[in-house]
């Protein structure tokens, strides 16, 4: 998965309750940072802004190999293996 966030930032995804969500109308998930993580090149006042990955569905058929490779479809089955351990 690219992005432009910073390492620091993508290691402060929590997905705990609340913090990961699943939005099934535009077929995205939505990550928030750890209550408290303050990024390098941000200010104190200003919250952290969400991280949303939109998902594959919409561009690749289900057929398709490359819906495989789909980033919220990829969340959700990490999350079903972590969960069950």
């Amino acid at each position: 998965m690219a992005s432009v966030k910073r390492r620091s930032e993508i290691n402060a995804l929590f997905v705990e309750d609340g913090h990961l969500r699943f939005d099934f109308s535009v077929c995205s998930v939505t990550l928030l940072c750890q209550p408290g993580f303050l990024a390098k090149n941000q200010l104190p006042s200003i919250t952290s802004k969400h991280f949303m990955v939109p998902s594959l569905s919409r561009t690749c058929d289900h057929e398709d190999e490359d819906g495989l490779l789909c980033p919220v479809r990829a969340f959700k089955f990490y999350l079903s293996r972590v969960m069950s351990i």
